[in-house]
C-alpha cells in the first residue's frame, strides 16, 4: 500500500510489519485503553459508557460500553474516576470536558451519535475551538470527541446524520475521519495526544469492518490524506466509509481496463489539498486523453458544501484546480452512491468534458 508522504508512510505501513486482522470496534477500544495507560491525564466521559453500578456493593457492573461497545470493560480496568458516565446533557458534559482540558487533563468525550453534535455545538464553537485564540495562545484544549455518523443502518432519522461540513468549518477544531482499522488506531492516538480539540467521526458502517493493524504503537499525522492505490486514468476521492466505496469501484473499473487512483482524505480539517493537486497534476502531465482528467468525489457532505467545492474547482481556486478538465462528480449517500458510483465514472470517461 502506498501512502501520501514522499519520505515516510503515514504510520508504519503494511510491508514487512508485524500485525493482525482486527475488527474496527475492537481496535478503537484497544487504542483508548493504550492511551489511558500511556497518559494518566486521559479520561473518558459520556452517556452509558460504564454500564452502571451495583446497588448494594457500589462496584461497577460489567459495562456494555454504549450502543457500539466502544468502551466495554474499561471501567473495570480504570475505575469510575477515569470512565465517567454523564447525564443526558451533551452541552453540559462537553462544557465540563472543555474546562477539564483547560486545567491540564485530556478528556475523551463519547457523543454517541453524530446528531447530538447540535446539542453541544455552542461548546464546540465558542469554547473548545476559540479558547487558544481568545487567550492569546496561553491556553490549550487537548480534548478529543468522537461520534458515529451515517444512515442506512437502522438507527432512525435522529441518529443517522452526517454533519461533517458543520464541524469542518469551525476554525480551531480539527476533524478526522478514519476509514479502516489501520487508520482509526493511528488517528485516534494522534487525536488524544494533540493539544487542540479534535473530533473523530466513525461511520456506523465501519464498526464491524476488519482489516490489518500493526502491533506497534503508532500515530497518523492529522491533516494528511493517503493513497489507497495508484492509477493513471481517474482519481477517486473518498473519506470515511466512502473510501471503502471508492476501493470497490476501483476494482470494478479495473475489470473494465480503467486504472483508478484512490485517495482517502482521512482529515477534513486541516484538509490536505496537496494530495489532490498532486494526483490531478500527474494526470494532466500525462497528456493522454484529456477527458480522463477528472476527479470523482464520493462523499456524504450536505449539498451546499459539495457545490461550493465544485464551483471552486471550476474557478481554479488557489492553489490551483486548473488541472481539472471537468467539474468534480459527486455521488450521494448509502445505496445510491454504491449503485451509481461506477456508472458515473463510466459516463465521465465516455467522452469529452463539457
Amino acid at each position: 500500500m502506498t501512502t501520501h508522504n514522499k519520505i515516510d508512510p503515514l504510520g508504519p505501513g503494511y510491508e514487512g510489519v508485524a500485525g493482525k486482522e482486527l475488527r474496527f470496534r475492537d481496535v478503537f477500544r484497544d487504542t483508548l485503553r493504550a492511551e489511558m495507560n500511556r497518559d494518566q491525564d486521559v479520561f473518558l466521559m459520556g452517556e452509558d459508557i460504564s454500564g452502571g453500578f451495583d446497588r448494594d456493593t457500589k462496584e461497577p457492573l460489567d459495562a456494555w460500553g454504549g450502543p457500539f461497545a466502544a468502551t466495554k470493560g474499561l471501567v473495570q480496568e480504570f475505575g469510575p474516576e477515569r470512565i465517567r458516565d454523564a447525564p443526558i446533557s451533551e452541552a453540559g458534559f462537553v462544557g465540563a470536558a472543555v474546562g477539564a482540558a483547560l486545567t491540564g487533563l485530556r478528556p475523551v468525550v463519547d457523543l454517541m451519535y453524530f446528531d447530538f453534535v447540535t446539542v453541544a455545538y455552542d461548546q464546540l464553537l465558542s469554547n473548545a475551538a476559540k479558547s487558544r485564540y481568545m487567550f492569546g495562545g496561553q491556553t490549550r484544549v487537548p480534548m478529543t470527541l468522537f461520534a458515529r455518523s451515517g444512515a442506512g443502518t437502522g438507527h432512525a432519522a435522529q441518529h443517522s446524520e452526517s454533519f461533517y461540513s458543520m464541524l469542518a468549518h469551525i476554525p480551531g477544531l480539527k476533524v478526522v475521519v478514519p476509514s479502516d482499522p489501520y487508520s482509526v488506531k493511528g488517528l485516534l492516538a494522534a487525536a488524544i495526544r494533540d493539544d487542540d480539540p479534535v473530533f473523530l467521526v466513525n461511520d456506523k458502517k465501519l464498526i464491524n469492518l476488519t482489516g490489518f493493524v500493526p502491533d506497534e504503537d503508532y500515530v497518523i499525522e492529522l491533516g494528511k490524506g493517503r493513497y489507497m492505490q495508484r492509477g493513471d486514468d481517474v482519481t477517486l476521492v473518498g473519506m470515511s466509509y466512502t473510501s471503502v466505496v471508492c476501493e470497490q469501484a476501483a476494482g470494478q473499473l479495473a475489470d473494465a481496463g480503467i486504472k483508478a487512483e484512490v485517495i482517502d482524505m482521512m482529515s477534513l480539517s486541516p484538509f490536505d489539498e496537496d494530495i489532490l493537486l498532486e494526483s490531478e497534476q500527474k494526470r494532466a502531465d500525462l497528456r493522454r486523453l484529456p477527458w480522463f482528467k477528472i476527479r470523482l468525489c464520493v462523499q456524504t457532505f450536505r449539498s451546499r458544501f459539495r457545490w461550493g467545492v465544485c464551483r471552486r474547482s471550476r474557478r481554479g481556486h488557489p492553489p490551483s484546480f486548473s488541472y481539472l478538465s471537468a467539474c468534480c462528480s459527486f455521488f450521494g449517500r448509502g445505496t445510491w452512491s454504491r449503485r451509481f458510483c461506477c456508472l458515473g465514472i463510466s459516463l465521465a470517461a465516455a467522452g469529452p468534458a463539457p
